[in-house]
């Protein structure tokens, strides 16, 4: 599942799976993020304005957040795994860091399982 706004987005993995005949579970965007969702307002209107478009993303945004969504799927059916449960970019500082799957980056979210 993956989230964005106007220059930055997340893509993140979450599930529940079996893993060496242990039940393990992955939190998703919506364990990580619940706070910002469930206070998230909706301040989208509909518009056939381009200059509205483009003042509300960024140009590649979108292409972004779905290459990596992309690269995950790739990754589990290539390879049967991924050395990572996520990832974070910006497009303003050209920033983008995986989000490892441990309970310590859970915890920085705010997510304790």
């Amino acid at each position: 599942m993956s989230c964005n706004d106007k220059d930055s987005g997340n893509v993140i993995m979450g599930m529940s799976a079996r893993v060496d005949k242990e039940l393990t579970y992955l939190p998703s965007v919506v364990d990580l993020y619940k706070e910002q969702i469930e206070n998230h307002v909706d301040n989208n209107k509909d518009s056939c304005s381009a200059l509205d478009a483009i003042n509300k993303q960024c140009f590649g945004i979108n292409d972004m957040i779905a290459s990596h969504s992309i690269q995950f799927l790739w990754q589990l059916i290539r390879y049967g795994k991924v050395d990572y449960q996520g990832v974070s970019l910006s497009l303003k500082t050209g920033a983008c860091a995986p989000i490892h799957a441990n309970k310590e980056t859970w915890s920085m979210y705010g997510y304790v399982h």
